[in-house]
């Protein structure tokens, strides 16, 4: 078999891989900057930032998903940061967020800005020129409700829905200084369960992760799903399952049933002074990247046996 014959075959399949591998990048929802504090390239600050993104991306593959660092420490431009991947996160899934999120942040979203901050489905990175370890950051949020209305009986949906979230918050707040996270589900109807999360950084204690979640689940509106943003806490419910793992059921065994399609949802941007904005998302199932790193491997695979037949 001539060299172009074999290019025709494997060509579009390392397309194919490129194309996939790309669909496992981190879910951008929003981010946030200081307007006011600015620096200037090349200077000292600028160095610190660098060092400090060093620092997170180093230990995004740590067991709990969290980090803490300040780099500069004793002059004038130290800098603090930290990062917090969602909880059901593999290692490989949190460090790529991560390895994004400090690109993207200084070099698109908040660039030479002192502050910054920004959310992904699978992670969030933060850092300012003030330490923000331990303090619960209430300033600041986004809130991204399904537009889809609830059908049913919406009383019992907003109940079973606020003692499924209340339940959720308690075990998340009573996490320990390494992970603050829990996740959990209810039935609704024989084809339908809610599914929440429950997430705080670690850093706070169980105090201020509780009324960071309370704040949050108080602010849901009545519909299919929702979540709240924050740079200490965030929390989410929906109709389908958004996370990976096993689900703790309140109450009745939950049926087996097919994922659902996630829905349209809207975002709207929270915070004193911070004005109000919406924008249109999409989210992912959780499951989408396990099922992707499959049709990888597939194709990989293919890739080889083909490789070993035209050889022989």
């Amino acid at each position: 078999m001539s060299q172009f014959s074999l290019l025709l075959i494997f060509f579009p399949m390392f397309i194919m891989i490129i194309n996939l591998k790309s669909s496992l990048a981190a879910t951008y929802f929003s981010s946030e900057c200081s307007n006011t504090t600015m620096f200037a390239n090349n200077t000292k600050y600028q160095t610190n930032l660098n060092t400090l993104f060093h620092y997170l991306t180093s230990n995004a593959t740590n067991r709990y998903g969290y980090h803490a660092a300040t780099a500069g420490v004793g002059t004038n431009n130290v800098v603090y940061g930290h990062f917090l991947c969602r909880g059901d996160q593999s290692k490989s899934s949190c460090q790529d967020c991560v390895n994004t999120a400090t690109t993207d942040l200084p070099d698109t979203y908040c660039p030479n800005r002192k502050v910054g901050i920004i959310w992904y489905d699978e992670c969030m990175v933060r850092y300012s020129n003030e330490s923000f370890f331990g303090i619960f950051d209430h300033e600041l949020g986004y809130i991204l409700s399904n537009t889809q209305n609830v059908t049913g009986n919406v009383l019992r949906f907003t109940n079973i829905t606020d003692d499924m979230l209340i339940n959720i918050m308690d075990h998340a707040s009573g996490g320990g200084s390494e992970i603050k996270y829990a996740t959990g589900g209810v039935v609704f109807t024989s084809l339908v369960m809610v599914y929440g999360l429950a997430q705080c950084t670690p850093d706070l204690s169980s105090s201020d992760c509780k009324t960071c979640l309370e704040d949050a689940i108080a602010q849901f509106p009545i519909c299919k799903g929702s979540r709240l943003l924050r740079p200490s806490c965030n929390a989410r419910f929906e109709t389908y399952q958004f996370f990976n793992g096993n689900v703790d059921v309140m109450g009745t065994v939950a049926p087996s049933l097919p994922p659902l399609p996630p829905p349209r949802s809207n975002a709207t941007r929270m915070g004193a002074g911070a004005g109000t904005g919406t924008m249109i998302i999409s989210p992912t199932s959780g499951n989408s990247k396990t099922s992707t790193n499959k049709m990888i491997a597939i194709v990989i695979v293919g890739l080889a046996l083909l490789q070993l037949d035209y050889l022989q």
